[in-house]
């Protein structure tokens, strides 16, 4: 008789701690499982074709061709529009100067692209008012496309998107755009023949108008290149 009174209290003491145990193991499980999805939001990142997460993707700022560059250009953990990293353009401008950072899309995407009907789309951030001067200093996108590829008659033509003046765009991230063949947008243009189904260099350009006696010496940050 008492064995089977211990037996039945046991019974009652296992099913009493169960009572309080499964909804700690369930609370246990549902949290790991929240943190993974918090950590996977979290390393979420962009989808854009230029995210700068793996490095800086093939973006250089040494001479090339026709441009002068800006004297550096790395990836960056500092500032990002989305995901974990950037790309920092180090810039020193000085009266009519073109600083500009590019890169090469034959390389990264196996020959020229069509960009015709597209937007392309780049975000910018200058931290510090300090750096921008007076509102002659600009950004702008710029592509370049080409004809005759390794031949003698090898043709380039660029054609630069809307000069947007830095005034006031300090401590924020501001959007900036190109639609390659399209109407000549305000302060850019296009040089004659021009073939936005051909694009091999796509850049980003940081300059002064002419005549201005403005400078830039910064940091640039762009991130989320997209089309």
């Amino acid at each position: 008789m008492k064995l089977k009174l211990i037996k039945g209290a046991s019974l009652l003491l296992f099913g009493i701690l169960m009572q309080f145990a499964l909804p700690c193991i369930s609370k246990t499980k549902a949290a790991k499982t929240s943190e993974a999805n918090n950590a996977q939001i979290s390393s979420d990142d962009s989808t854009a074709e230029f995210n700068f997460e793996t490095g800086t993707q093939g973006w250089k700022s040494e001479n090339w061709k026709d441009f002068r560059g800006s004297y550096g250009v790395e990836q960056t953990t500092e500032y990002s529009k989305s995901g974990r990293c950037a790309l920092v353009l180090n810039c020193d401008s000085t009266e009519n100067s073109k600083r500009e950072a590019f890169v090469d899309l034959r390389t990264e995407f196996n020959g020229p692209l069509n960009l015709e009907g597209k937007t392309i789309r780049c975000w910018i951030l200058i931290p510090s008012s300090d750096v921008i001067g007076d509102p002659h200093n600009g950004v702008q996108l710029f592509v370049k496309s080409i004809e005759n590829e390794g031949t003698s008659d090898e043709r380039w033509s660029t054609e630069y998107g809307e000069w947007y003046d830095l005034s006031g765009r300090a401590g924020s991230w501001f959007e900036i755009t190109l639609s390659p063949g399209t109407e000549t947008p305000k302060q850019g243009h296009s040089k004659q023949g021009f073939d936005p189904k051909k694009i091999a260099v796509l850049g980003i350009r940081i300059t002064t108008r002419k005549g201005s006696s403005a400078s830039f010496k910064g940091s640039v940050y762009i991130d989320d290149i997209d089309w």
